[in-house]
């Protein structure tokens, strides 16, 4: 990661998602990682209290999702991402 952001010249680079939310300077998130860790992930996004926007799915099961989006409407945005439809890579 760090070879990375030097290459690149990127100024900050984090080694995971924990060190990352572990900063207290966020405005507003993007959530969008691989699929299984999402709710994880998200979970500990709300929990900074910034807007989040993330990618579906939310979450495996309905007791977790409500939980996770039982939040004020302007904290949590769900987006719907198509990159992997048929008819959008057509």
């Amino acid at each position: 990661v760090r070879a990375f952001a030097g290459k690149h010249g990127i100024a900050r680079a984090h080694e995971s998602w924990q060190e990352m939310l572990a900063r207290p300077e966020w405005d507003a998130l993007v959530v969008s990682t691989w699929p299984d860790g999402t709710p994880e992930v998200l979970e500990a996004a709300l929990g900074l209290g910034v807007p989040v926007l993330v990618e579906k799915p939310v979450a495996w099961n309905t007791a977790r999702h409500r939980r996770l989006l039982a939040r004020p409407h302007d904290q949590v945005i769900v987006g719907y991402n198509r990159r992997f439809y048929r008819s959008v890579q057509q």
